[in-house]
């Protein structure tokens, strides 16, 4: 089968190319390269006087010139006008090579130069001014982390070991701007917090544990807390979210000078030793017994669910197997997508739900059959 004839519009003149259609395109945009030569543009890097630091690569701007001058434009249009002119009528696979070496030196010798090249004086002073900004940007971190820490912190640490899974606390605010198609939630503020341990890493997030942290502190507790479950991709797991806070101190966000910050309860599943500063108020805070499947646990969650007319309690983790067998014999029923038990409301499942706050689940009596 023949290859077919295309008809091509090169240096403004209409040729014929014999070869392949694809080809044909890419041979012709390449010739075509005289007549867009301002758009083209060589870099060179490095040092003055050391070859071995310099670089050389070329870049094409996609609208209109580089912003650098042809080099002897008077002379270049000549080359360029003699080039065109000598192009044949019909370009093959056999002469393309050829036009196209024939049309690289008048290209290398004309097209826009970038000299980014420096001395050693001038790179070493850039340096230096480069580290300066950077101690100035670690003194200011420093700063704004010692003056959070003052306000939110006891100066305390603690050592989640590896294994456990802790409580932590973070500010956050609002760093998204739909205008530019931007968003971040979740930008944080300050330093991250620990509140609390409460098991062992790799055990459910569950919104009880969360609350079981919070209910030690009294000025965290008393806010308005939303559990949050974001399992998916870019998702940040499960946690407790508040209400609006206060202002963030030294932050401007994308839109405003002033953001505001709320808090975000998460969860931390320790792979390695790690150290958190404590949250204020954190003082002899027990922590539930770690290495085995059934935890005793304290401050259990008991809710009302009123669009869906149940009641539903939550744990931190497993509860004992009596516990267990008590919800079962008063119609509780475990759900597994949500991570509760549930059954349908009636005063007296209320009263035994609210019985288990604040009790140590052993003591939870069991009815006999």
């Amino acid at each position: 089968m023949g290859l077919h004839t295309y008809n091509a519009k090169i240096g403004g003149r209409s040729l014929q190319m014999k070869m392949k259609k694809d080809r044909a395109e890419r041979i012709a945009s390449k010739l075509n390269t005289l007549m867009f030569l301002a758009q083209h543009k060589i870099e060179y890097s490095g040092i003055i006087g050391k070859p071995e630091t310099q670089n050389k690569w070329g870049s094409m701007t996609l609208f209109g010139p580089c912003g650098f001058p042809i080099r002897d434009q008077e002379a270049f249009e000549k080359k360029r006008n003699e080039f065109y002119a000598s192009l044949p009528q019909l370009i093959t696979e056999e002469n393309a090579i050829e036009l196209l070496e024939k049309m690289q030196p008048i290209f290398e010798a004309h097209v826009p130069v970038e000299d980014r090249r420096t001395t050693e004086e001038a790179k070493a002073a850039e340096r230096e001014e480069s580290n300066r900004v950077h101690a100035e940007f670690e003194a200011k971190r420093a700063a704004a982390k010692a003056e959070f820490l003052a306000e939110f912190s006891n100066g305390e640490t603690l050592n989640v070991a590896e294994g456990l899974q802790a409580v932590t606390i973070h500010a956050v605010y609002d760093d998204s701007d739909v205008m530019t198609d931007y968003f971040n939630r979740h930008a944080s503020y300050g330093e991250v917090m620990v509140l609390q341990i409460v098991g062992n890493a790799g055990t459910p997030h569950t919104e009880a544990k969360c609350r079981m942290a919070l209910s030690h502190y009294p000025e965290l507790q008393h806010r308005i807390w939303t559990w949050e479950k974001q399992n998916y991709s870019m998702g940040h797991g499960n946690f407790l979210t508040s209400e609006t806070v206060g202002e963030c101190k030294g932050v401007h966000s994308r839109t405003t000078d002033q953001p505001r910050y709320s808090w975000e309860v998460r969860f931390h599943d320790s792979r390695k030793d790690t150290t958190f500063p404590c949250f204020r108020g954190y003082a002899n805070i027990p922590a539930p017994a770690l290495g085995s499947s059934e935890v005793s646990v304290e401050g259990v969650v008991v809710r009302r669910n009123e669009q869906l007319g149940g009641v539903e309690v939550l744990f931190p983790s497993k509860p004992d197997r009596s516990v267990i067998d008590a919800l079962k014999s008063r119609g509780f029923r475990w759900s597994q997508r949500q991570g509760l038990w549930w059954a349908r409301f009636s005063p007296e499942k209320m009263k035994f739900a609210q019985s288990l706050i604040d009790k140590t689940l052993e003591k939870v009596d069991v009815p006999q059959e």
